[in-house]
């Protein structure tokens, strides 16, 4: 709803907007206020499509050139290529906000199944994840929009159902993850594993990057300047999927 007023605003004035929010301190918490200002900021796209899935990406398509090194600009797909997949059946759904959870459910939902399966069972654990039959997902996407969302309220239908039959308290709390402390961890405890996959000889060793934007996002992130524990994480993940595969790109 918010974007659907602020793509409104004329693009000179959306770009000084996005850089008076790089300016707020970042908080290195998890999905933080700043991070979301910032994220939510960052797109010039008026397309609610390109600006959604922009929101869901790590690296914007800037961001992505200034990495990557001369040699691949150019000739790498879209930054956002598994949610242009997902928005082919967008036409078909009444209105964009049952078009946007469907492209959510097929673009990161399914993909995370798998995954969350083979963890759970490597660690001798048998998970369960709600409201996934097909029956429930199908009427979901049917329904109105106002059935879904009202303001800022979310999983409106679903707190509906089980008023009554949770307590307030639990129902209606904020939400609360259950995420890990990186950005912390990446000066701390994990900090020698960051600068070994972060290295040159180790990231870089194909001549995939451009190393100094790298360099910088460790130093703002170990300096407490700016939180770039998204970026660095997925650096490091691509770095150590190929050093422990044996990889040369």
């Amino acid at each position: 709803e918010i974007f659907r007023y602020y793509r409104m605003v004329p693009r000179p004035l959306r770009r000084m907007i996005h850089g008076a929010a790089l300016k707020v301190p970042s908080k290195f918490e998890r999905v933080s206020f700043d991070y979301k200002l910032k994220k939510f900021t960052e797109a010039e796209t008026t397309s609610i499509l390109e600006a959604h899935s922009s929101w869901r990406t790590i690296f914007s398509k800037q961001g992505l050139r200034e990495i990557l090194s001369h040699d691949l600009n150019g000739h790498t797909p879209s930054f956002t290529r598994i949610y242009d997949e997902a928005f082919v059946d967008f036409p078909r759904f009444p209105n964009e906000i049952t078009g946007l959870l469907y492209a959510d459910l097929k673009a990161w939902l399914i993909p995370m199944l798998p995954w969350t399966d083979n963890i759970s069972m490597a660690h001798s654990i048998e998970l369960r994840l709600p409201f996934l039959d097909y029956r429930l997902v199908d009427r979901a996407l049917s329904l109105p929009q106002e059935y879904l969302f009202k303001g800022w309220e979310l999983k409106r239908l679903m707190k509906k159902f089980l008023h009554g039959r949770l307590p307030d308290d639990v129902l209606y709390r904020p939400k609360r993850g259950t995420h890990l402390p990186l950005s912390k961890w990446l000066n701390t405890e994990l900090k020698e594993l960051k600068n070994h996959y972060l290295s040159d000889t180790v990231l870089n060793k194909e001549g995939l990057f451009n190393m100094e934007p790298v360099r910088r996002y460790a130093g703002e992130h170990e300096r407490m300047e700016v939180d770039h524990t998204f970026k660095l994480w997925n650096l490091i993940m691509f770095s150590a999927w190929k050093e422990q595969n044996g990889l040369t790109l």
